[in-house]
């Protein structure tokens, strides 16, 4: 694995550490919220949020797999990932953490509080991914951003 491979890989993963831990907790805070507070669940019947739940995270594996599967051809290549899922949106892992996984389980839980954490996880991601990024243009200069004004960054003219 050549350097800039193994600096890519150390800011994805410093992402995805500090950003998991910190969805965690707010998530944490979110239903600890809802206890103390005695907040009604969402109107949404248990076998429903369930049913729903599981058709977002499916969708989330299927995004996780095929954006898989771009770092891994492109990283063969010793190239920049910018085709399949890259090729639309420069993060779509963590897009689907955003927008599947935490309301996934806002539903699952039927938690008012865990749906409106999902609009500060929303901010605490995007953040995390501006400092991933400054990293990705010290490791890929131009061609990184090149990359950045063809495709989003978490949505389109959003990022």
């Amino acid at each position: 694995m050549n350097p800039q491979q193994n600096n890519t890989q150390e800011s994805f993963f410093n992402t995805i550490i500090v950003g998991g831990f910190l969805n965690i907790i707010i998530g944490a805070i979110a239903l600890t919220i809802d206890t103390l507070f005695n907040i009604p669940q969402l109107p949404i019947n248990k076998s429903v949020s369930f049913f729903i739940f599981i058709a977002l995270i499916v969708l989330y594996a299927l995004i996780l797999i095929w954006a898989a599967f771009s770092i891994s051809k492109a990283k063969k290549e010793n190239k920049l990932a910018k085709t399949g899922l890259y090729g639309i949106i420069r993060h779509p892992m963590y897009v689907g953490i955003v927008l599947l996984v935490n309301p996934a389980l806002a539903i699952l839980f039927r938690s008012w509080s865990l749906l409106e954490a999902c609009l500060i996880l929303y901010f605490l991601w995007k953040h995390l991914v501006k400092n991933e990024e400054k990293k990705l243009i010290e490791i890929f200069g131009d061609e990184y951003k090149d990359y950045c004004e063809k495709t989003s960054c978490l949505f389109p003219k959003i990022c």
